[in-house]
């Protein structure tokens, strides 16, 4: 049984200034985040292009197959 209230009621938390301030990432940490991405791209594009089968699949499996690299690494990679 479903029942509905005539006045719905809603309770509004104020913002927390310590949170509003912290709740994003600062510009350094940014940074890192950008530096680090750049350095894994690097390292994974170096590994397939020194696998056998230069960018193909061919590639992709065997960095897996031999435990190069793991399929969570490969995720964000396009066109398989």
């Amino acid at each position: 049984k479903v029942t509905f209230s005539e006045r719905p009621l809603t309770h509004v938390y104020l913002p927390d200034p310590f949170y509003r301030i912290n709740k994003s990432y600062s510009k350094t940490e940014y940074i890192g985040f950008g530096l680090e991405t750049l350095s894994e791209v690097t390292r994974i594009k170096r590994l397939i292009m020194s696998s056998q089968g230069y960018f193909c699949k061919g590639s992709f499996e065997f960095l897996l197959k031999h435990i190069i690299i793991s399929p969570e690494e490969i995720l964000g990679i396009k066109h398989l």
